[in-house]
């Protein structure tokens, strides 16, 4: 018989099993006698580490952590969705929104909502709610939600008034998308009728849409195509093609992504295309 520290072998090695288990359960009842907001402190500080990580396989395993401490964890749920990281039981929406919700509640009851009202990018913990609202937008595009994108965006730029990520562009196609016009001039008029490609080229579509082809429409394209004429030539022949190896924001790469974003909104209404096509040929023939 083969014996180990004393006892017989089989004997040893169920009483080292049993010592396991008696150690894993023990575990186990510490993780559950910590209080709810000891655990969510505890998945917060992981965040904290988290976005200090470098590798970003490092950081999909802090979100996992935190996930586990706390599974209402906005800052953990935005990584893992982001990067495809979830667990498989959870539905990302539904897991993202009431989250949200949580955070929402918890923010209003500490204060926070107040002190930083129209400035959340300027403070941590409402710079993650802001991050985790962004990745809710991308999941309601995704899903072709439209109203409760377009409600998630008006909500991020209400808290960060200087839209500091820039989902005003967002918001700019889908108020066309539904035919707001009038909410698509205010958003305009707040950011100060920007010269970005988004919004030169949708204030001419507007335009178009409210005034056909009068004077005042033809100004907005020919400002528009001033500022950025390879518009035309992706709106006409769509983004089919990979997107173009440029350096960052050159022209041909935005008037690429303007399209790939917005081309819809252009089909969608009739002659509107060809009318732009035709103010760029009268402006190259001057």
């Amino acid at each position: 018989m083969v014996f180990i520290g004393g006892f017989p072998k089989a004997f040893a090695e169920d009483r080292f099993e049993y010592r396991l288990k008696l150690r894993e359960i023990a575990m186990n009842q510490v993780v559950e006698l910590r209080t709810p907001a000891r655990r969510r402190q505890e998945a917060r500080l992981l965040m904290r580490k988290a976005w200090g990580e470098v590798s970003l396989t490092e950081r999909v395993g802090l979100a996992q952590q935190a996930l586990a401490c706390d599974p209402s964890c906005i800052d953990a749920l935005a990584i893992l969705i982001a990067q495809a990281q979830l667990p498989a039981h959870l539905d990302p929406i539904e897991s993202l929104t009431h989250a949200v919700a949580e955070e929402e509640r918890a923010l209003r009851n500490s204060g926070l909502a107040d002190e930083y009202a129209g400035s959340f990018w300027t403070h941590q913990r409402t710079r993650v709610f802001l991050r985790a609202l962004s990745v809710l937008v991308r999941l309601y595009l995704k899903a072709e939600r439209w109203p409760l994108a377009r409600q998630t965006c008006e909500q991020i730029i209400s808290l960060d008034r200087r839209d500091t990520k820039g989902h005003r562009y967002t918001l700019a196609t889908l108020l066309i998308r539904e035919g707001d016009y009038s909410a698509f001039h205010a958003l305009d008029k707040h950011f100060k009728q920007e010269n970005s490609v988004i919004f030169l080229f949708n204030r001419a579509l507007v335009g178009y849409v409210e005034s056909g082809r009068g004077s005042a429409s033809y100004a907005l394209a020919k400002r528009a195509l001033v500022f950025n004429p390879l518009v035309v030539r992706y709106l006409e022949h769509g983004t089919d093609a990979a997107m173009p190896q440029q350096a960052a924001m050159s022209p041909e790469l935005l008037a690429w992504l303007y399209a790939k974003e917005n081309r819809v909104l252009w089909e969608r209404t009739p002659g509107a295309m060809r009318w732009l096509s035709n103010v760029l040929a009268e402006m190259r023939n001057r």
